[in-house]
């Protein structure tokens, strides 16, 4: 590689600020007059880090300059950051070029409904998320036990799991008992995996997050909180994630396949289902992405979707909330959050002590420590994963799990 270079040097000399080159000895000589200054310079620089007495000091200098330096998070730590989607006036957009139906669909001849509920010996059992990502490790002490499920663990923010047989006392499951057959369903459910609510009372993570951004010429993070130093906020507010979709996706799939045969009614009384939902987005499209997996794509002519709003002074059954003066009353509402304050001071006690020896220049409290909790369920359900997950224990997820 040397000589490659010499020579591409030797034919545009001009060009590398070299003179014109004539002879082999003359290229040695250049060359050798340069590794002799480069050891020259080296020299120079080493020797200036010896004392008097001939020993080397510079690794002194450098350890004191160390100590001096704090290297401090940088300023963007903690900022929201939003990637929207789609954009608003693509370039290259034109429906008329990629319509959705061009015709020759190919034989379309449809087949008996599905009717597990009724024809198979036992019923499908949802237990896990297959598109999340769990972490290797808990609260720096190595890998979960083999019974351990982290997405069990979060309350309410728990992606939705089947209940086996025997738990809360009840000694039965779904399957229809022999004498009795499936004629009706009556199905309720909530929303998808979403993005915190806008409004928290406690615990609120784009807070924390603010808190965060505002102190970062202040803090330095270290060992399991390095992360830290370059964690920036990335969730929304109420809307529903991609998971939370796939979530109500599949679950229609699931009812098609437990249920369909229940359509055949309709068909027979010329009708079609009507499906009830509220006006809220994730609500909203919560019931589409459900319908679109229970009936498929199209939509059009095979449910009708009620929307009922969701505001004060309306009436709507499916947030009742709203038609309780109690529930948006200072001092009547919220009450449990009393004895979630008084719980969490409780079971995160070590895990502030434990995490605040990685945090430098921020004091962290007990109600930072149930965000990051929160954080951990929030953040996996949304962007797949989240590093605040391997910061606690399985003692103390369980404890968040019961708050």
């Amino acid at each position: 590689m040397a000589k490659l270079n010499i020579e591409a040097a030797d034919a545009y000399p001009q060009e590398h600020g070299l003179p014109p080159v004539k002879s082999s000895k003359k290229r040695l000589f250049l060359v050798f007059c340069a590794g002799a200054l480069s050891f020259g310079i080296t020299q120079l620089l080493y020797t200036s880090g010896r004392s008097e007495h001939g020993q080397t000091t510079h690794c002194n200098t450098v350890r004191s300059l160390e100590h001096d330096i704090q290297v401090l998070a940088p300023p963007y730590v903690g900022s929201t950051e939003v990637h929207s989607y789609p954009p608003t006036h693509p370039t290259n957009a034109n429906p008329t070029l990629f319509p959705s139906d061009v015709g020759y669909p190919g034989g379309t001849p449809t087949g008996a409904e599905p009717a597990i509920i009724a024809t198979a010996p036992s019923y499908p059992m949802q237990t896990g998320a297959a598109q999340l990502i769990k972490p290797d490790t808990l609260g720096g002490k190595g890998s979960p036990s083999k019974d351990f499920n982290l997405f069990k663990k979060w309350g309410n923010l728990s992606p939705w799991f089947s209940v086996e047989k025997g738990v809360f006392g009840l000694d039965s499951d779904p399957t229809v008992p022999e004498t009795c057959r499936v004629t009706g369903l009556h199905f309720l459910h909530r929303h998808g995996a979403r993005y915190p609510p806008a409004s928290i009372n406690y615990a609120s993570p784009a807070q924390f997050a603010g808190r965060l951004n505002k102190a970062a010429a202040n803090w330095t993070a270290t060992g399991d909180l390095d992360f830290l130093n370059t964690w920036t906020y990335k969730l929304g507010e109420e809307l529903l994630t991609p998971f939370g979709r796939q979530q109500l996706y599949d679950l229609g799939i699931s009812m098609r396949l437990k249920y369909g045969f229940l359509l055949e009614n309709f068909t027979e009384t010329n009708t079609i289902p009507v499906f009830r939902t509220e006006s809220q987005d994730r609500m909203l499209y919560s019931a589409l992405n459900f319908a679109l997996g229970f009936f498929g794509y199209p939509l059009e002519g095979k449910y009708q979707q009620s929307i009922t709003i969701e505001a004060l002074n309306f009436s709507n059954s499916l947030a009742p909330y709203n038609a309780c003066p109690n529930a948006i009353t200072s001092g009547k509402a919220f009450r449990s959050l009393w004895y979630l304050e008084r719980w969490a001071t409780v079971y995160v006690k070590k895990a502030l002590q434990r995490l605040q020896r990685s945090l430098k220049g921020f004091e962290l409290t007990i109600e930072d420590i149930y965000t990051m909790q929160q954080l951990c369920a929030y953040e996996t359900v949304a962007i797949g994963y989240s590093e605040f997950c391997e910061l606690f224990t399985e003692e103390e997820w369980e404890g968040f799990n019961y708050s």
